[in-house]
């Protein structure tokens, strides 16, 4: 499958999601958080990655709200678009700590001095890491389709380790038949939706 008919497939995705009534993705995402607290790799967490949720992206305040509670570090990411990468920051306070960046999304605002945690440092990491992460669009195999930047699958293509975990959260709305995966497009552990 070319990047054409992909792109094309991505945007009826968001289309689809854009499409949901406002209250439904509320409560909905409301719904796919409760699981994710109850998993396993919630739990043991010591550290979430996770994102500022954009447009019609399931609903993340709550639990970037809820990690911060549970007293575990959080980190959002940057989007570095000249060099197609994401950088993570430590996050303390939701309302201090973001701005709004790339494409409109609230990103760490790097003017304030905030820890970022590279690659290399995630490797010698012990603690336990979940990886929450967007996407459009998620197949019966277990694939995620991303907005095309492959800015996740870069970030997670050097870390797979015991202790990090990772978890796309969606709308059972954003089920495709097939994201036409390649080999290096990295499988989440666990898709959950509602």
């Amino acid at each position: 499958m070319n990047n054409t008919s992909k792109d094309l497939i991505r945007k009826e995705a968001i289309k689809k999601r854009d499409n949901l009534n406002a209250e439904y993705r509320k409560e909905e995402s409301k719904k796919v958080l409760s699981q994710l607290y109850e998993t396993r790799c919630y739990k043991k967490a010591d550290i979430v990655f996770s994102y500022a949720s954009f447009n019609s992206e399931l609903e993340t305040i709550e639990l970037n709200n809820r990690v911060l509670e549970d007293k575990k570090e959080l980190y959002l990411p940057k989007t570095i678009v000249k060099d197609k990468k994401i950088v993570f920051y430590k996050i303390e306070d939701l309302k201090k700590d973001l701005k709004v960046g790339y494409q409109g999304i609230l990103e760490p605002d790097i003017e304030k001095d905030l820890k970022f945690i590279e690659q290399e440092e995630l490797l010698r990491q012990t603690k336990n890491i979940l990886i929450v992460m967007p996407g459009t669009a998620f197949d019966r195999k277990g694939f995620r389709m991303g907005y095309g930047g492959g800015y996740y699958d870069r970030f997670l293509e050097k870390i797979n380790k015991e202790n990090i975990k990772t978890i796309m959260l969606a709308f059972k709305e954003q089920f495709i038949e097939d994201t036409y995966s390649k080999e290096y497009d990295i499988k989440p552990d666990k898709i959950l939706t509602n």
